[in-house]
């Protein structure tokens, strides 16, 4: 009777932690979306730029799949490891000079993916609290507008000064 009670605790337990939102997340860190099941967002290649120590400052690249019927999106991302987080978009004006602006929101539709990458859409991370060094893993979660969040662990990546795309974050 007793391992009955447990079993019944155990699957209402289970329950309780799986929540009631109907969009499936998903966390595999593979290099593409091709694995993202129909009806799921997913969170693949993800990673973090090193920031040894002296450097306040470094980036966090993803690759966010939607294979929803609904636009998903990107309203932020929290990291601990740093005071604050910020959506960021780095251009390149007609002489080559890259400049960053702040992005509020980052939609990705049905059925596509959106790549943040070094040159483009990044998630700063503002005043790092120790040195991000290469091979260490780093919790984010990536924020959406009405979707739950999705937290990875993203490996921290060396980066030599041909990829580094906007002036070292």
């Amino acid at each position: 009777m007793k391992n009955i009670y447990a079993a019944v605790a155990f699957a209402l337990f289970l329950t309780a932690c799986s929540g009631t939102d109907d969009t499936d997340i998903s966390t595999t860190n593979t290099t593409t979306c091709h694995d993202t099941l129909a009806g799921k967002v997913s969170i693949v290649d993800y990673w973090v730029r090193e920031a040894p120590s002296g450097r306040p400052m470094s980036a966090a690249y993803l690759t966010i799949c939607n294979q929803t019927d609904q636009p998903i999106v990107m309203v932020g991302a929290n990291a601990d490891i740093a005071d604050a987080t910020e959506l960021h978009q780095t251009t390149r004006d007609r002489d080559g000079i890259a400049s960053m602006s702040p992005l509020d929101r980052l939609e990705i539709a049905p059925g596509g993916s959106v790549s943040l990458e070094p040159g483009g859409a990044h998630i700063m991370l503002i005043g790092v609290k120790e040195p991000v060094l290469a091979g260490n893993l780093i919790d984010l979660t990536v924020q959406f507008e009405k979707a739950p969040p999705i937290a990875v662990q993203a490996e921290t990546r060396a980066t030599t000064p041909a990829q580094s795309h906007h002036g070292g974050h």
